[in-house]
């Protein structure tokens, strides 16, 4: 009896040590289905990240595409591209497509206004005007805007500065300075999202001004550009003469240079063509004699002369905007002489105007880093009627003339802004006060370039902001939005 309860013990224990194994083994294979199951969603998580870092990858590359094409005055790529992401086997295939293009100095720089003008005053200007099309857009956000932007920490009227940003509930400095993008104006008091972005059918800040753009002091490869405003007149004279074989137009910036100018000689442009009348057609009723004492003056007192002061010439419309008025000693008389500019013709206009912008420059010969970044100007070129109706000094009926006569992209009239004289027959006067807000050139660009890879099901969205303003394009941000990039390309298959 006792030999048969022992061996029912042993069933008993070797039962449950097979219960046990049976167990144990059921869990190990619940445990390896459960890692194969997790290492597969791994091993997809893997590949759809990599596929997704490919994408990103791929849309960046359609940004410096565009970048390139710029650069070399080609047109964008429209619609889709293929590109082969493995070149040797040819399997790993994707596209990208630029999804939007937005040429940013057809708007006001913010920055740029404000770096023409420390104080504000231009900007003020601008955003006055702004008022029409923004409603909301108040003095009191306006102070507040420029205080944002500007260097100091002095309050102006109805503007607010720390002493306001830091009272509020979750306190923050005032800027002072450069903004980084407009969604930073949401941070100054008083600007809505409505004000921003605009609702329904009103226009907000954003379709009207950016933060971003520039311009550069730079000499164009294989350009010698003559800086009008050098002290060194026996050079500029060579240079001058050597440019464009004229003396009647050397001898007249020198005048400029000597005497500054007088009234303006010219009130509107024209077109046409032909040569350079003489000095004394130009001068009308002046006799050659006087025209003979007249050119002795200017030879005498272009001189070198220690005690001299240069006039500056602050706008090359200037030259075509205002006579020299030459002072010399006739026996014992002191006489005067008026001599009108040569681009009061406005045959010789056309044909010179566009030489002068090519060719001469105001702006001082960059010596340091920080006479080459320049103030960001406004494109007239492309910029649409509300932006170019916020230009100041200029009344409506000049930017409708402008609107008249915007040249098309293929319009070598445009390459510079003698096309707003000799064309839209602005003033002279009024030119030389807005020229320094104006060019006729992009400077900066933002593109949104949306990828996939084939076979992924999510595309990359990459957004960048491309710089023109200088010598050589450059990519100044870059933004992945690529939780964006659904709406924009057709699902994958």
């Amino acid at each position: 009896m006792r030999i048969h309860g022992r061996d029912n013990n042993e069933k008993r224990r070797g039962a449950f040590v097979l219960l046990t194994v049976l167990v144990v083994v059921a869990f190990l294979a619940l445990a390896a289905y459960r890692y194969n199951d997790l290492m597969t969603a791994e091993y997809l998580a893997t590949a759809g990240s990599h596929r997704a870092a490919q994408a990103r990858v791929l849309a960046e590359s359609g940004i410096y595409v565009a970048m390139r094409n710029l650069s070399a005055g080609e047109a964008i790529p429209d619609g889709p591209r293929e590109v082969s992401l493995d070149p040797q086997s040819g399997a790993l295939t994707g596209s990208y497509e630029i999804v939007m293009f937005d040429e940013e100095s057809s708007r006001w720089s913010l920055n740029g206004l404000m770096d023409q003008d420390s104080k504000g005053d231009a900007l003020r200007k601008v955003l006055e005007k702004a008022q029409s099309y923004v409603p909301e857009l108040n003095t009191t956000v306006i102070s507040a805007i420029i205080d944002w932007l500007d260097e100091d920490d002095e309050l102006s009227e109805e503007g607010a500065e720390n002493t306001f940003y830091m009272a509020l509930e979750t306190p923050y400095r005032c800027k002072n300075g450069p903004i980084d993008s407009l969604d930073e104006l949401l941070m100054v008091r008083g600007v809505t999202r409505e004000m921003l972005d605009g609702s329904g059918t009103a226009t907000g800040l954003r379709a009207l001004f950016t933060a971003n753009g520039r311009q550069v002091n730079f000499d164009p490869v294989d350009t010698e550009i003559i800086h009008l405003n050098s002290l060194d007149l026996a050079t500029l004279e060579t240079k001058l003469d050597s440019a464009f074989n004229n003396k009647l137009l050397t001898q007249f910036i020198l005048a400029f240079r000597l005497y500054g100018g007088s009234s303006s000689s010219s009130s509107r442009g024209g077109s046409g063509g032909g040569a350079a009348p003489n000095m004394a057609a130009l001068a009308g009723a002046l006799d050659p004699s006087s025209i003979d004492k007249v050119q002795e003056q200017i030879a005498k007192d272009k001189q070198p002369n220690f005690f001299r002061r240069l006039k500056r010439v602050n706008s090359i419309f200037d030259l075509a905007g205002s006579g020299v008025t030459v002072s010399y000693q006739d026996g014992r008389n002191r006489k005067s002489v008026t001599v009108p500019s040569p681009l009061s013709d406005p045959s010789v206009a056309n044909d010179l105007l566009p030489q002068l912008f090519a060719l001469l420059s105001t702006a001082p010969d960059p010596e340091s880093s920080e006479q080459i970044e320049q103030p960001a100007r406004l494109n007239v070129n492309t910029a649409p009627a509300a932006v170019l109706a916020l230009i100041p000094d200029l009344e409506e009926a000049d930017i409708q003339q402008i609107l008249g006569n915007q040249p098309a992209g293929d319009d070598v009239s445009g390459a510079s802004p003698a096309w707003l004289f000799t064309k839209a027959q602005i003033a002279p006067s009024k030119l030389a006060k807005v020229e320094k807000y104006l060019t006729t050139h992009p400077t900066a660009v933002r593109v949104q370039v949306a990828a996939r890879v084939k076979g992924a099901k999510s595309a990359a969205l990459m957004e960048g902001t491309i710089d023109l303003g200088g010598p050589r394009p450059r990519l100044t941000s870059l933004r992945d939005l690529s939780d964006q990039a659904s709406t924009l390309l057709p699902q994958a298959p």
